[in-house]
C-alpha cells in the first residue's frame, strides 16, 4: 500500500485547508494506492474505489449499487453519494488530487493522488527549507 503516499498526505494536509472529513477521504485514498507502479500498468498513486465503498469508510453503512426505489434507503443512498462527490470535489479544488478518468454505470472513477512532502512556495524555498518536517510548527499553522 501507499506507505510513502501516506506520509505524504499528513505533511500536505499540514500546510493545506481542508475539512476533516476530506483529510480523511484523502488519508484513506493515500492508504489505498501504490507507492510505485504495479506489475499490471497501473500507475503510482492511482485510486480507484468504487464511490459506495468510499461512503463505508466515512461512516455509511453498505450501500447497494443500484439506487433503491423510494424511502430511507434512497434518502440515505442519496446523501452518501453527495458527500462522497462534495469532498472529492474539495480534494480536487485543493490540488490534492486529480481525476485521471471519469466513473459511469459499472465502472469507477480513478484519481492519481498529487500530495507531496516537499514545500511549493516560493516564499518558502527562499528560506532554503525543502521539506515539511523542516518548517517550524509554528510556520505551518500561519
Amino acid at each position: 500500500m501507499g506507505y510513502k503516499t501516506v506520509k505524504d498526505a499528513l505533511a500536505w494536509a499540514g500546510l493545506h485547508r481542508v475539512t476533516d472529513a476530506a483529510f480523511r477521504l484523502l488519508v484513506y485514498m493515500a492508504n489505498q494506492v501504490m507507492d510505485a507502479e504495479t506489475k499490471d500498468g497501473v500507475p503510482a498513486r492511482t485510486y480507484f474505489q468504487s464511490w459506495q465503498a468510499t461512503a463505508v469508510m466515512l461512516g455509511y453503512p453498505p450501500l447497494p449499487d443500484d439506487c433503491p426505489e423510494s424511502g430511507p434507503e434512497l434518502k440515505l443512498w442519496r446523501a452518501a453519494k453527495r458527500q462522497v462527490e462534495r469532498l472529492t470535489r474539495e480534494l480536487i479544488d485543493a490540488g490534492a488530487i486529480v481525476r485521471t478518468r471519469s466513473g459511469r454505470r459499472g465502472h469507477v472513477a480513478e484519481y492519481r493522488v498529487l500530495v507531496t512532502a516537499l514545500v511549493d512556495n516560493p516564499a518558502d524555498r527562499a528560506t532554503g527549507l525543502s521539506r515539511v518536517s523542516e518548517i517550524p510548527v509554528a510556520q505551518r499553522a500561519a
